[in-house]
């Protein structure tokens, strides 16, 4: 197996996965087969590929094909009674939490599978502030959606006000991990641009945009804004439901940028005091 060196992100992680899972399934299954001999990757030295360790009784770490004809102590340990047999065991977990392969025979069903379980190890996603143009395009570009939260502004909704909306979208990151979205947030009006064209304003914050960037679509949260409206918003467009619109131009807005939040409650402006030294109170005019 080839070491994971890509980036610690789902499409990251998806990709390698999905590029040597590929490569070995296809030279397991390229018309080799049979127990022991060397095409099943007995003791002779598997398919001759690196990017598959043969496992045995003394190396058997992380991922690979062991031949359980010749290494029975590893197959005897983990049940392994027919061939070929695949478990998974997700990170950290023990040499009990082994999850057999239930998916079909093909490379596209075992590449699908292992991506799957994958994902659902990932970190949940950052919820990162819209501070510069740089940061939107890293969360939307090369990616299905990216969503964007619309929160208030500090002064209408204080720090800890704020860090609720922000815990609920961790959650919601969390809980849809596997798709791979991006996830933004922006304090209202210090985007204008990015508002007007996803059509945000007017109805008050929060508010949410799901958007496609390649195509240049967007949906929007209609619903309440708490966790059982926006997952449903989101589990229908992941199962392409839900209506959409083009972005206003075809082309993605403006981003400014600003500076991130501090974390800390806002601070109303000070209002300038007047000098009524020179008014005459006692005086009225009739």
């Amino acid at each position: 197996m080839s070491k994971d060196t890509g980036a610690r992100t789902a499409q990251g992680i998806s990709s390698t996965v999905l590029d040597e899972v590929k490569k070995a399934v296809s030279a397991r299954l390229g018309g080799k087969s049979g127990g022991g001999s060397k095409e099943s990757g007995g003791g002779g030295g598997g398919s001759g590929s690196d990017d598959v360790i043969e496992l045995t009784d003394s190396n058997f770490e992380k991922l690979g094909a062991l031949d359980a004809t010749v290494h029975t102590v590893m197959a005897s340990k983990f049940g392994v009674r027919g061939f070929p047999t695949i478990k998974y065991f997700a990170p950290g977990s023990s040499e009990s939490d082994a999850v057999d392969y239930d998916g079909g025979r093909t490379t596209s069903d075992i590449v699908s599978w292992a991506t799957s379980k994958a994902m659902e190890n990932l970190p949940p996603p950052e919820v990162v502030q819209a501070t510069s143009p740089e940061i939107v395009e890293e969360q939307c570009q090369g990616k299905q959606l990216c969503i964007f939260a619309f929160l208030p502004h500090i002064l209408d909704c204080q720090a800890k006000c704020r860090e609720k909306y922000l815990s609920l979208l961790r959650d919601l990151g969390d809980y849809f991990k596997k798709n791979g979205w991006g996830w933004i947030w922006v304090e209202g009006g210090s985007q204008s641009e990015l508002e007007e064209a996803l059509s945000v304003g007017g109805f008050g914050y929060p508010a949410m945009v799901a958007l496609n960037y390649r195509k240049m679509k967007f949906s929007m949260l209609k619903g309440s804004f708490d966790k059982d409206g926006i997952r449903e918003f989101l589990r229908d467009l992941s199962y392409g439901k839900g209506q959409t619109a083009p972005i206003k131009g075809a082309t993605f807005p403006k981003v400014i940028k600003i500076e991130p939040w501090d974390g800390k409650d806002g601070v109303p402006p000070k209002e300038e005091e007047i000098d009524l030294s020179d008014v005459d109170l006692d005086h009225t005019e009739l």
